[in-house]
């Protein structure tokens, strides 16, 4: 008989505060050169997060 495998436990993602997440945004727009614009940022943007799927 097979033993079955114990489960791995997910790791735990530290969630960011608002503050944080800010200081990350500014950081990374200025690290992508963002204008004001903002056609760069929806480039890069869309590369970044999936899009919605409609159902």
């Amino acid at each position: 008989m097979a033993k079955k495998q114990a489960k791995k436990p997910n790791p735990k993602v530290k969630k960011m505060t608002a503050k944080e997440q800010s200081a990350q945004f500014i950081k990374t727009a200025r690290e992508m050169e963002v204008d004001e614009t903002g056609k760069r940022f929806e480039m890069m943007f869309s590369k970044i997060v999936p899009a919605k799927i409609k159902d």
